[in-house]
């Protein structure tokens, strides 16, 4: 008698970023399963940023939800928590289903992160170019 095998893919999607450490993050996601939207209505979300998987946490994502039955959310990282963010690290994003406690890891990837070339003017000997003439703060 033959004997049937399949695979069934429980591998969370992959999304690698490529990023200037401190500027801002955002990425807007839309989940799917089985092709369809994901009704992410009692699920709670988090997503972390650390160099190896089971380092320190290097940062959190903020999480918004933007369209709820439509799976369709936003993670991002301010200017400030992008700052923290150094060479190469990984991220994920894991859902919880709170009606079952199921928990999913749904999106994992590297962050590959490039040091500013800009930064903002700050302290007392700061550049600060104006109308094309160059000022010097004193």
């Amino acid at each position: 008698m033959p004997r049937y095998a399949s695979l069934y893919n429980m591998s969370p999607a992959r999304l690698d970023i490529t990023h200037y450490r401190g500027d801002t993050l955002s990425i807007v996601l839309n989940l799917k399963t089985q092709g369809l939207p994901l009704d992410m209505t009692d699920w709670t979300f988090t997503a972390h940023v650390r160099e190896m998987p089971d380092g320190p946490q290097i940062a959190r994502f903020d999480i918004e939800m933007l369209d709820v039955t439509g799976g369709r959310l936003r993670v991002y990282l301010t200017s400030a928590q992008s700052q923290e963010l150094d060479g190469d690290v990984m991220w994920d994003l894991q859902g919880r289903e709170e009606t079952t406690a199921r928990q999913h890891t749904l999106v994992r990837g590297m962050i590959y992160t490039s040091a500013d070339i800009t930064y903002p003017p700050t302290g007392p000997r700061a550049t600060v170019l104006r109308a094309g003439r160059r000022m010097i703060r004193a």
